[in-house]
Parts: structure tokens; sequence; C-alpha cells
């Protein structure tokens, strides 16, 4: 029989196109993969690009705070064009839905070169809620490649405790937290602080030393930090009397404020204005200096500081009337507020006294007045001093019962930065009930005392009892160009990518 021969020709061509077939397809796809991850790695590039552009924005507008710590509050911002025209610096033209304020596109450059561009919203502060700032970047090669960042900012300040002090003095110079004593409010001291009795902390205390707690004890339903950072009291204070000088009102000698609303009027015994009365408008920059000592009462609606080189002296009479200056008994009283049961005497007031008493306290609807005073010696609780048509503008020998109120209420952020809150002849006057801070107290120095007390019954037997209850809107923002800790910067207390918002143009 023939053998036949198998002819395996077909095979082998069909085995050779397969491999052909699929190099060819492993070529495609790895041309394919190369493209896809090149255009990956410059898709990746220029979203990295953007989020750096993006962080550049917020780092630019925290150069801005370092240098004005308000600038947020600015209706005009800065403008700054560049070599073609372009804005270079933060101008504001809109106010989006959620209430942040949207500044102008700023490009970005390296030298001469434009890198891309940026658009910063920010949302100011309100209770118990830091500056927000939002950021979008983006290339100038690719502009529909976006990247956000939100930030929010905080500023350590003076004023975001009910009660700061240097220290608790030592020796019979030390000043007991003790039974009566209430904080509503976070309290912070540079030193130590010293308990007999049993006074109560609603808040969080923060001490750099330690809580020393001699007999009694203290009730703190807040936290307890010790050993904490001090925080500094700067070497000058002359940033706010350039504010002063420029827009707002500066005076030399005694001066004499009554706060009447929106407006101030004033006797200062300087020659130029021989204790005539003026009348001002709260001025432009929210900032009065005085060069001498001060005597001030009234209720505000609005922003004020007051600055002054020597003793603040806080009334509850209209220390402006001329004709009571030889009898503080004539003087008019301030006027009255029921808060918490207790009908008091008003020293300082708003017009508008809804502000936040709750550590949890949220929103924006509160009173929008806010008073500032600050000392470079004592504020001083009237006790015998007054107001005098004499060389010295004042006298120091009152009947106490003459000069002083009873159940006196301060609204407002108290500082003395060389001395000390207190009350004038508070181991002598006869006693008064209470005196209540509804803000911040700052005293570079031991606290001040307002009254003495029987270390027996820890029952006062002296001056005032007192009470301090924190405005929460203190946390986050101060009166007009308060004072600062001269270890204060913006720190940034949380960074998270989000979704782009709508570019303004």
């Amino acid at each position: 029989m023939k053998k036949l021969l198998k002819n395996n020709n077909g095979a082998a061509i069909v085995t050779v196109v397969f491999i052909i077939a699929v190099v060819f397809l492993l070529c495609v796809a790895l041309i394919n993969f190369n493209d896809s991850h090149t255009k990956n790695v410059l898709l990746s590039g220029q979203i990295e690009d953007a989020l750096q552009i993006a962080e550049a924005g917020y780092n630019h507008f925290m150069s801005y705070l370092y240098m004005d710590s308000e600038f947020y509050k600015s209706s005009e911002g800065i403008s700054n064009p560049g070599p073609a025209g372009e804005e270079l610096g933060f101008v504001p033209i809109d106010t989006d839905s959620a209430g942040y304020h949207v500044y102008k596109i700023i490009t970005y450059r390296s030298g001469n070169n434009i890198i891309g561009h940026y658009q910063v919203r920010v949302k100011p502060p309100s209770v118990n809620e830091d500056l927000t700032l939002i950021s979008t970047g983006w290339t100038d090669q690719d502009p529909e490649i976006k990247k956000s960042v939100k930030v929010k900012l905080h500023k350590r300040s003076f004023t975001e405790y009910v009660d700061f002090t240097q220290s608790s003095g030592t020796g019979n110079n030390t000043v007991y937290w003790t039974t009566d004593n209430v904080a509503y409010g976070p309290v912070f001291c540079n030193g130590d602080i010293f308990v007999k009795g049993f006074p109560i902390f609603m808040d969080n205390v923060y001490t750099a030393g330690k809580v020393v707690e001699e007999s009694g004890e203290a009730k703190i339903l807040g936290k307890k930090y010790e050993n904490v950072e001090p925080a500094m009291f700067p070497v000058t204070n002359s940033e706010i009397k350039n504010w002063a000088e420029n827009g707002g009102i500066y005076l030399e000698g005694r001066t004499c404020i009554f706060i009447d609303g929106t407006k101030l009027y004033i006797r200062n015994n300087h020659e130029e204005y021989k204790d005539e009365l003026l009348e001002r408008d709260l001025p432009k920059t929210g900032v009065v200096y005085v060069k001498g000592k001060v005597f001030i009462s009234g209720i505000l609606d609005g922003k004020l500081t007051v600055y002054a080189t020597d003793d603040i002296y806080i009334t509850g009479k209209n220390p402006t009337e001329k004709n009571g200056w030889n009898n503080p008994r004539n003087a008019t009283m301030t006027g009255s507020i029921t808060v918490d049961g207790y009908n008091y005497n008003i020293g300082i007031g708003y017009q508008n006294t809804n502000i936040p008493l709750d550590r949890n306290a949220t929103g924006s609807n509160y009173s929008d007045d806010m008073l500032g005073l600050i000392s470079e010696k004592n504020i001083i609780i009237a006790t015998k001093t007054w107001p005098y048509d004499n060389l010295q503008g004042y006298r120091s020998n009152h009947n106490y019962n003459n000069v002083m109120v009873p159940e006196m209420i301060i609204y407002g952020a108290v500082m003395s930065t060389g001395g000390q809150f207190m009350v004038e002849d508070f181991d002598k006057a006869p006693v008064k009930g209470r005196l209540s801070v509804y803000g911040s107290k700052i005293q570079n120095s031991s606290r001040g005392a307002v009254g003495t007390f029987d270390e027996r019954t820890f029952r006062i037997i002296s001056g005032y009892n007192k009470q301090d209850r924190f405005d929460y809107r203190f946390k986050t923002m101060s009166p007009p160009h308060f004072v600062e800790p001269a270890n204060s910067g913006w720190e940034i207390r949380s960074w998270e990518e989000i979704p782009n918002p709508k570019i303004i143009q």
C-alpha cells in the first residue's frame, strides 16, 4: 500500500499568522499602555501642579494676614498689578451664597513666566468657628484641570480667655480663686493658679505652671492643661497709636469719655480742649488713644478700642458731666440692666447684649457690638477717684458711697499691659454686691483683687464679689486692633481637598 504524506503547510501558515497577530496585538497594547501611561503621568503632573498652585494661593493670603491680622475684614483689599497688567494682589469682587468673600483671580508667576492662576475666597470667623479659606488653582497650560483646598486658620490671642493673668502673685500678694468665684469660660495663667475654697471653672483651665489647691478644691468642668506654653506680652504697642493718629482719635491729658451708642462725648483737659465737651462719631479705625488717665462709662453701639498710657477708671456714672465733678453723688447713673436675675448698674454696656455665653454656641446672629479697653497701667473700678476741674483733672478722696455703684456689670475685653484689673481700695470699700465682666480680662501681672473675704466662711467682707462670663465671640475675634501676644501667629487648624467651587470672573 502507498503511504499518504500529510501536508502541514496550512497549519504552519495559520500558526505563523496567529503568532504575528499576537505580537501585533501585544505591540499595540504596549503602545497604548505607554501612551495612556504618558497621558496619566502628564495628567497626574498637571493635577499636582494645580494643587501646588492652590496651596500657593492660601500661603499668599496668609502673608497678608501676618502683615495685618484683620486684612480679611477689608472691603477694598490690596491691588498689585503685574507686568502684563494682571492682578497679583487681593481685591474682593463678590460674596458667594455660602458667605465667602471672593477675590479677583490672581496670576501665579515664576519670574517672567506665567505658571498658572488661583482664586481665593475667605469666610470670616464666627462663634467657635475659625477663619476659613478656600483656594482653587490651575495651570496656565490646562485651565480645565483645577484643584481646591480648604484650610481653617486660627490666630492666638489674649481675648480667647475669660481670665488671662501673668501670675497669681506670691507671698502676701497671692490672689486666690475662692468660694463664689465662678469662671464661665476658659482661663489662662502664665504661672500657678492658687485655690482657697471652692471656685468653679465652667470651661478649660490652662496654666504654664500648676493648679495649686492650698485648701478646698477647684471644680473644673472643662479640661485642665498644665505646663503649657506661655503667651508673651509684646515689648511695644506703638502700632495701635498709629491707628489712632490715622483715622482714629488721639488725645493727651486726663480724658473723660461717655459712650452713647455711636457717639462719644469727651472732656479732655489738655490746653487745646480745656475740658470743653466734644462730640465725636465712633472713629473709622475704631481706635481712641489717650496719653494720660481715662474715666469711662456708657453703652456702645459698634466696635471700639480705647487705649491709655495711664490708668483707666471704669465708672457706673457719666464722667463727662462737669456739674457732677465736685460731688459725684450728683452724676447721672449710666443705666441699668437685668441679667440672670441680677439688676446691674452699667459700667460699660452694649446696645445689643445678645452675646454667646455657652461654650457650645455657634452661629453669627449675635451682637456686633465689641469693646476693648487697654491700659499700660491698671484697669480700675472707681470707688473714690473722680474727675475734677483742677491741674491734674481728678481727685482721689471722695466718699465711697458717692462714687461706687452696687452690682456693676462691664461688657468687653479689658486689658492691663502693666498692672491689674482691680477695685480701688478693695479692702476698705463697703460691700457693694457683685461685679460681673461679660467678655475677657487680661492682666500682665497677678489677678487684681476686687474685694476681701473671710477665710473661715469664704464670704465677701469688702468691695465686690465677682463673676466672669466669657463672650465666646472672643474665641476667634477681638476688638479693633487689639494688642496681640508677642508669640502670636496664624496657624493651620485643618486642611482638606474639596470639590472645586465655581470660579467667579
